[in-house]
């Protein structure tokens, strides 16, 4: 990992998500221009990373390759997890609010792991095409991490996620999601997935 000009270890933001979610347009908003495509070594898998500044403090953030699932099942799901190994200061994981059930899934293997995380429910004017709608309070409940709800083409819940981002670097709260036993977590990801979404009341 990155160090700063005094030798101190320069914070990491993993972004992950599945593909076409938006993740980078995330990106963009998060980090600066100094954007640079690399390889990840020993694979054909390329990622992108930038520098994210927050008050004058510079972070290293990477938009890591979409991915449906941990499961390592193909060289991008491999890519994912060997970058979560490297004890990223936070990860920003990126649901899809037109397909909100794998996107469950996906962020519950990432808590699994026990790093300081932020989910993000982007693409939640789909929901509203659909008539639906994401409680935030009942994922924030069931993940015991901050909940962002953004629409990122449009830029709404973009300035929140990113002092939501701020926060969690430099001042993390513990995870306190209890550990999932192998083979619960897609158990887990319909219940959540029927317990947040609902159809909003008639006004």
């Amino acid at each position: 990992m990155a160090s700063t000009s005094s030798g101190e270890r320069q914070p990491l933001i993993l972004l992950i998500g599945p593909p076409n979610v938006g993740k980078s347009v995330i990106f963009n908003y998060l980090s600066g221009l100094d954007v640079a495509m690399a390889n990840y070594p020993g694979t054909t898998v390329n990622f992108t990373e930038a520098e994210a500044s927050f008050d004058n403090v510079d972070a290293r953030i990477i938009d890591v390759p979409g991915t449906y699932t941990l499961s390592a099942s193909n060289e991008a799901e491999e890519v994912a997890v060997r970058m979560l190994d490297e004890d990223p200061d936070l990860v920003v994981c990126v649901l899809d609010g037109g397909h909100m059930e794998t996107s469950i899934h996906l962020a519950l293997q990432v808590m699994e792991r026990g790093l300081p995380t932020v989910c993000v429910v982007n693409r939640i004017d789909l929901l509203r095409e659909k008539g639906l709608e994401i409680d935030r309070g009942t994922l924030i409940r069931q993940f015991n991490v901050p909940v962002m709800m953004t629409a990122a083409v449009t830029g709404e819940g973009m300035p929140k996620l990113r002092s939501s981002s701020k926060l969690q670097v430099f001042e993390p709260e513990p995870m306190q999601m209890a550990f999932i036993q192998a083979g619960a977590v897609f158990r887990r990801s319909t219940s959540v997935f029927q317990t947040a979404t609902c159809i909003p009341r008639l006004k």
